[in-house]
């Protein structure tokens, strides 16, 4: 529970919403109470203070239902939505995509958790959150779309002469993941995704399912003769453009 008498802060604000964030019929009389108790010293509902442009805080507030999310559809940079249902209550799949367009438009699917990664890591770290299309797409069996990277990925990034890739772009791995140029999967590999991201080089980003652990980077590296690689996936239908996946 929150203790209300500390000073209201970042981190008390986080609680608060994480405890929101699940179903307010089933929390404790107490756990209500310090939610009451927080708007009281804010003295402004938690939508305003979320909907304020200069927040910091990994949340947002989902225009059609009003959930507390931290992942979600941004529609003209401005309205939010924390699922397709949301969304498609006001918004064709259509016009999303037009909207969408491939990528270049102002709408788009994102996360606003910050996700800081350390080349240096010893434990195992969060590296992105796949689109949920995806997942669907290719009827990966996780409880998550949270991707996480074993520090023995890095050591395999060194054996396998990838670490430079890896220096140049891990800082931008997090929007890759989230924000794919193609996507489509190895034919060996049933319970992967391999997410392809056109920058100044042509990288890819294959990811793996461990039933137990969940979606995991398993690999990191720039792609040679990157361009002709991707026409000659596109043409045979191992890839697609990320537009192909969001029905």
């Amino acid at each position: 529970m929150i203790n209300c008498n500390l000073t209201l802060d970042r981190t008390t604000l986080e609680e608060v919403i994480e405890i929101q964030r699940l179903d307010y019929n089933n929390l404790t009389v107490d756990q209500k109470l310090s939610i009451a108790k927080v708007m009281e010293l804010f003295n402004k509902p938690l939508k305003e203070i979320l909907d304020d442009s200069t927040t910091d805080l990994p949340y947002r507030i989902c225009r059609q239902c009003d959930k507390v999310m931290n992942e979600g559809y941004v529609i003209d940079a401005g309205d939010t939505y924390c699922s397709d249902a949301c969304l498609h209550v006001n918004i064709s799949q259509e016009e999303y995509l037009e909207m969408y367009d491939d990528g270049e438009g102002d709408s788009y699917y994102t996360t606003w958790d910050e996700i800081i990664i350390d080349p240096q890591a010893t434990d195992t770290q969060l590296v992105g959150v796949i689109p949920k299309c995806l997942v669907d797409h290719y009827s990966l069996e996780c409880v998550s779309f949270n991707v996480f990277m074993p520090p023995g990925v890095l050591k395999h990034l060194v054996k396998r002469g990838h670490w430079s890739d890896f220096m140049t772009y891990y800082q931008d791995i997090p929007d890759m993941i989230a924000n794919p140029d193609y996507a489509g999967q190895n034919p060996k590999e049933p319970n992967s995704v391999e997410i392809y991201k056109v920058v100044n080089d042509h990288v890819i980003l294959p990811i793996k399912l461990n039933k137990e652990s969940g979606l995991f980077l398993s690999s990191f590296f720039i792609l040679n003769n990157g361009t002709d690689k991707i026409q000659k996936r596109l043409r045979i239908g191992r890839i697609h453009p990320f537009s192909f996946f969001i029905k």
